[in-house]
């Protein structure tokens, strides 16, 4: 705000930017017709971003603006930056900027489940009375989007194959909480079974998830004709 009688000239940088210290420099670059945008944004010591806008301003007597200070936040970074309000023909004006910037903060209660003896077209569940249940933490201050990786290509059961279930299989986890997670597996094949199942979490690079072993036994059936089971009662 300037609350003086007469015009004002502004400019608003952050301490570190040395390049950025003189209203000359500008003013040169306003008379070429030159963007200025280049000025008004710079990295934090964590690579984030943030732009102030406008940077620059000529203010009319009594004329107050409000000056944007935007953040873009690429990784967790505890910010803390000092910015001069530089006044021409004036004394110098300070603040600073501070902000915790975090991701969510996810984790799965285990990364193994062993099914042991299962049966062909039998579903096995497991739900939060399993000894081996599944929960989502969220650790973090955010709330966390997720959704799990469902693979179901069963087109004719006696292809082989599995059937998954995941319930939920999308949702939020609210800051500081846990989701018990739901599965069923149906598997049409006998054999050992050694599968990955995957949880995708928003802002996380790397999902999450679980290895699942078992083993299948598929529909043993035996027969025996009505001839020779009455042969052998001769």
């Amino acid at each position: 705000e300037n609350q003086s009688p007469i015009p004002a000239t502004v400019m608003v940088r952050n301490v570190r930017n040395k390049h950025l210290n003189s209203f000359a420099m500008i003013e040169e670059k306003l008379a070429e017709r030159k963007d200025l945008s280049e000025f008004a944004g710079f990295k934090t010591l964590g690579s984030n971003m943030i732009r102030l806008e406008p940077f620059f301003q000529q203010l009319a007597p009594h004329q107050s603006i409000d000056v944007g200070v935007i953040l873009k936040a690429i990784k967790p970074e505890s910010i803390d930056e000092y910015f001069e309000v530089l006044v021409r023909d004036a004394n110098s004006l300070y603040f600073t900027a501070i902000a915790e910037i975090q991701q969510p903060k996810v984790s799965l209660n285990r990364n193994f489940i062993d099914l042991g003896k299962i049966y062909a077209g039998v579903t096995e569940v497991i739900d939060q009375e399993h000894k081996q249940c599944l929960i989502l933490k969220n650790f973090g201050n955010l709330p966390a989007l997720f959704q799990w990786e469902e693979n179901n290509e069963v087109e004719d059961e006696t292809q082989g194959g599995s059937i998954v279930r995941f319930e939920p299989s999308r949702g939020t986890i609210a800051p500081k909480s846990e989701v018990h997670v739901y599965f069923s597996i149906t598997v049409y094949s006998g054999g050992n079974i050694n599968e990955l199942f995957m949880c995708k979490v928003q802002d996380i690079e790397l999902p999450i998830g679980f290895e699942l072993v078992a083993d299948s036994f598929g529909l043993s059936v035996s027969y025996e004709s009505f001839e020779e089971s009455a042969a052998n009662l001769l």
